[in-house]
């Protein structure tokens, strides 16, 4: 369950939990497991692409409200970044 993930699970192992997630249909599942990467990554690339799944989710399950906040964290954490570099 993600309420209690192992000991030292990498964000980005999390990450490709929330993809395969949202790809299969669970919408809800993906939408924890974004959230979850989100508050782990902190100020990082990481927190950008999972920000980016909780807005394709909220899409395709047309929550508006969702969307906005997303994309307004979203925005703000690109422009403390800058210009990065990151593949997935």
């Amino acid at each position: 369950a993600l309420d209690d993930p192992p000991a030292g699970h990498a964000p980005a192992g999390l990450l490709a939990l929330a993809r395969t997630l949202e790809h299969g249909g669970d919408l809800e599942g993906a939408r924890a497991a974004f959230d979850r990467v989100r508050q782990e990554a902190g100020a990082t690339p990481l927190a950008l692409a999972a920000l980016l799944g909780l807005a394709r989710v909220a899409v395709a399950q047309g929550a508006t409200a969702k969307l906005e906040k997303a994309m307004s964290e979203l925005l703000a954490l690109a422009q403390t970044l800058g210009p990065v570099t990151f593949g997935t």
